[in-house]
């Protein structure tokens, strides 16, 4: 997947709000989304994460580590992690691990934070 591909893919949830509902789900209810919804997260995730790999010499990952921490998006991370550079998974792992304590970013970013009054997660 090229750069400017994955950067105009993760972008796209940030333009449409069904895209964003499902991402702002993902955070804590990955696991009990459909598969069609988990299969989209995923193209935000995946999008994300490659954009991370690429400039993964440049700098350290921090906020996808720091996406990889909360429950859904660790769920996410634990599966598609097998797909990857050894280095890059420790990299994250690491810096996630590193993040520990630290608020979550649905506690620092509010608008991301899936509540009741939104509904279920299941959709």
């Amino acid at each position: 997947m090229r750069v400017e591909s994955a950067r105009s893919t993760s972008k796209d949830h940030l333009t449409d709000s069904e895209q964003m509902e499902l991402f702002r789900r993902g955070f804590d209810h990955f696991d009990s989304m459909n598969p069609k919804d988990q299969a989209r997260v995923h193209v935000h995730l995946a999008a994300m994460y490659y954009s991370a790999l690429s400039s993964y010499t440049e700098e350290p990952g921090d906020f996808f580590a720091s996406l990889i921490r909360s429950p859904g998006f660790a769920s996410w991370w634990s599966i598609t992690k097998r797909t990857s550079r050894d280095d890059f998974v420790k990299h994250l792992d690491d810096v996630a691990a590193s993040q520990q304590g630290t608020p979550l970013v649905p506690e620092l970013m509010p608008w991301y934070r899936w509540g009741e009054a939104d509904g279920p997660a299941e959709a």
